[in-house]
């Protein structure tokens, strides 16, 4: 683009591009970087994608990436398998005067690696939120607009980003802090998806014991992969609290302490751990509730929260496929294998659900096969229209993620095998 492009006057803001979704070019100049993030928002919304922001550089630099991995199903983000490569990045250019610093695209990779079937799910849920960013980015546009200063004049200084950092976000260190210092700071507090590999091997080693307060370990490294391991052993998740100028503190949460759940089942739950840092550099837990409110191990409260999503939290679905609640005003009696099933737990499928397949396979299978596929994340037959409507390559990861993390490798049918018996029995395409 040429160097002489105009920008938009404060007036202009607010429809700067509206109708222009596509995303910007390699070497592309804005005004501000708030100004290249809007750009990047839109051009998201309108391909599909649910984004993920983060940056670094003392605020200089700003990536718009695709927040889901390799491995990520419609029901699990799945955070041990490599991000996806799509992004869109720009860099601050200081064009001599302070007030005045440009915005260029260094970065563009617009290849997703992420499973194609699985984006639209999380853009429907995201799709509230990023509209929400966007008018917030647009005002921020707006507010920079209007407080551009002539030269010479002083400029409005920047105030650090501090707050929460949730263990779902798929940021690079810094994300959360835009001058966040590196160095110690960073060796301290290590980001979530920098230790998905440390996690993972604690896990084959064997149970993770549940953390108690008083506990004493080594380095802030080692205390945060003992309570991520936990949490997804237990199949729930873990946010952090922290400041970006705290670094001898560690406050983390049940994802279900949030505001947003107190009006459901259980409220927001109590679960935290508390971390401090001691002279001698090791780390020693001071507080540790793992008492939850709320029910867990993959499965939902049947009340959803305040935002009206009708899947399960996408901060909490990344650890464990989390099987969406059982319609219970559907659910027919069990026609199969009613001794069988009066004596199950509440954690089994639902009936409506085994007497769907009973009448597919011989109820044995039939019950197993109901049984896998709600562990998978399949509850009712209403939950079997997602999966008809699936890509087979997005069943076959599903499948394979499933005997991984059961270790079912004995089982000799495929959820493609299911979707093929069903679209056979009802003469689907």
């Amino acid at each position: 683009m040429s160097m002489g492009s105009q920008q938009p006057g404060p007036s202009e803001v607010a429809r700067d591009r509206v109708d222009v979704v596509g995303f910007p070019a390699l070497d592309e100049r804005f005004s501000r970087l708030n100004a290249f993030k809007l750009r990047a928002l839109r051009a998201c919304l309108s391909a599909g994608i649910s984004p993920a922001i983060t940056g670094g550089g003392g605020g200089h630099v700003a990536r718009v990436k695709c927040r889901l991995t390799t491995l990520s199903t419609v029901y699990a983000l799945r955070e041990d398998g490599e991000p996806c490569t799509f992004v869109v990045g720009a860099h601050k250019r200081d064009c001599g005067d302070e007030n005045d610093h440009e915005a260029a695209v260094d970065r563009l990779n617009l290849v997703h690696s992420c499973p194609e079937g699985v984006r639209p799910a999380y853009l429907a849920e995201d799709k509230a939120e990023i509209e929400t960013k966007i008018a917030k980015m647009e005002e921020r546009v707006r507010e920079e607009a209007r407080r551009t200063t002539p030269a010479g004049a002083t400029r409005m200084p920047n105030t650090p980003n501090g707050g929460t950092r949730r263990l779902s976000s798929l940021a690079t260190p810094g994300w959360g802090s835009a001058s966040k210092p590196s160095g110690d700071l960073d060796e301290r507090f290590p980001g979530a998806f920098h230790l998905r590999n440390h996690v993972s091997l604690l896990l084959q080693a064997g149970p993770v014991p549940a953390p108690t307060q008083g506990q004493t370990f080594a380095t802030s490294r080692d205390f945060l992969v003992t309570v991520y391991a936990y949490a997804q052993q237990q199949q729930f998740t873990l946010e952090r609290l922290m400041s970006a100028s705290t670094s001898n503190f560690f406050h983390l949460r049940c994802e279900r302490a949030q505001r947003k759940y107190r009006n459901t089942p259980g409220g927001c739950c109590p679960v935290q751990l508390m971390a401090q840092r001691a002279d001698d550099g090791t780390w020693q837990i001071v507080a540790a509730d793992l008492q939850h409110s709320h029910r867990f191990g993959g499965i939902e409260p049947t009340a959803t929260p305040d935002r009206g999503s009708e899947g399960p939290s996408k901060r909490a679905r990344y650890l464990a496929p989390s099987p969406p609640a059982a319609d219970e005003t559907t659910a027919t009696p069990v026609q199969h294998k009613p001794a069988t099933l009066s004596t199950a737990s509440a954690s089994l499928p639902s009936a409506d659900l085994v007497s769907f397949f009973a009448s597919l396979f011989p109820p044995d299978e039939a019950f197993s096969r109901a049984t896998t596929l709600y562990r998978a994340g399949l509850s009712t037959t209403k939950d079997l229209v997602a999966l008809l409507h699936m890509a087979p390559g997005t069943l076959a990861l599903a499948d394979a993620e499933t005997r991984r993390r059961d270790g079912d490798w004995a089982r000799t049918w495929s959820f493609v095998e299911v979707q093929e018996a069903v679209l056979e029995a009802f003469g689907g395409p």
